[in-house]
C-alpha cells in the first residue's frame, strides 16, 4: 500500500496530475469541508489572506480523510470483483508539509515546482505564470473575477507559498530520503508526462517489495 503526496503552489497542475492517476489510488483532494474559514469561498475581492496559511486547516479532519483513504483501498485490493484494486493513496494540497507526521507515512513526495529558484525576480516570474494557469481553470470567469483572482493571488497566495510552504516543502525534503522526493517543473512537463513519472515509481516500488530489484 503505497502513500504518494503531491504539493506545489496554486496552478502548477495538482489537481490534473491526481485525476490522471485516479484509476491507481484513492484520491484526497483539498476538501473545502476542511477548512476552518467554511465550505463556501469568499470572493477573491473580500477574501482575507489567513485563508492560505495552515492555521486555516482542520488537520485531525484532513488525517481522518488519509485513513479512510486506506481503508477504502485495502478493500478495493481484497474485491473478488475488483482484479486490479488500487496501488494506495494519494494526497495532493497545497499545505502538504503541515499534515500531522506526514513524514513518517509517505512513501513519494512529488513536488511540482523547482525549488532551487530563488532569485525574486525569476519567483515573480513563476507566479505570473501559476497564476495564470489558476486563472485559466474557469473559462466562465468574468473579466471583473479574473483582475480580483490576479490580484489576490499576487498579495495572498504567491506570497504564502513563497513565505510558508515553499521553506515548509524544503524542511520535509530534508526528513526522506532521496529516492522518495520527486521534484519535477509543471512549467516543463504536462501532467500525463507527470503521471507516468509517478507510474514509474509505484512499479518500480513494487518491484522492490517483490524482490525483484
Amino acid at each position: 500500500m503505497i502513500f504518494v503526496g503531491i504539493t506545489g503552489p496554486s496552478g502548477s497542475g495538482k489537481s490534473s496530475l491526481s485525476k490522471t492517476l485516479q484509476d491507481d489510488f484513492v484520491l484526497v483532494g483539498e476538501d473545502p469541508a476542511t477548512f476552518l474559514s467554511g465550505p463556501v469561498a469568499t470572493p477573491y475581492d473580500r477574501r482575507d489572506p489567513s485563508t492560505e496559511l495552515p492555521s486555516n486547516v482542520n488537520w485531525k479532519q484532513v488525517v481522518d480523510q488519509i485513513d479512510t483513504a486506506f481503508s477504502s483501498a485495502r478493500k478495493c485490493q481484497s474485491s473478488s470483483d475488483n482484479s486490479r484494486g488500487k496501488d494506495g493513496v494519494l494526497i495532493e494540497h497545497f499545505l502538504l508539509p503541515f499534515v500531522p507526521k506526514i513524514e513518517e507515512r509517505l512513501d513519494l513526495l512529488v513536488i511540482l515546482d523547482d525549488l532551487t529558484i530563488h532569485d525574486g525576480h525569476d519567483l515573480s516570474l513563476r507566479g505570473e505564470k501559476f497564476r495564470e494557469r489558476r486563472v485559466a481553470r474557469n473559462l466562465d470567469r468574468s473579466e471583473d473575477d479574473k483582475l480580483h483572482l490576479r490580484m489576490y493571488y499576487d498579495r495572498s497566495v504567491w506570497k504564502s507559498y513563497c513565505d510558508v510552504s515553499r521553506p515548509a516543502i524544503d524542511r520535509l525534503m530534508l526528513t526522506l530520503p532521496v529516492d522518495r522526493v520527486l521534484q519535477v517543473d509543471p512549467l516543463e512537463l504536462d501532467a500525463n508526462e507527470l503521471s507516468f513519472k509517478v507510474k514509474d515509481f509505484v512499479k518500480k516500488k513494487r518491484a522492490c517489495a517483490l524482490g525483484m530489484s
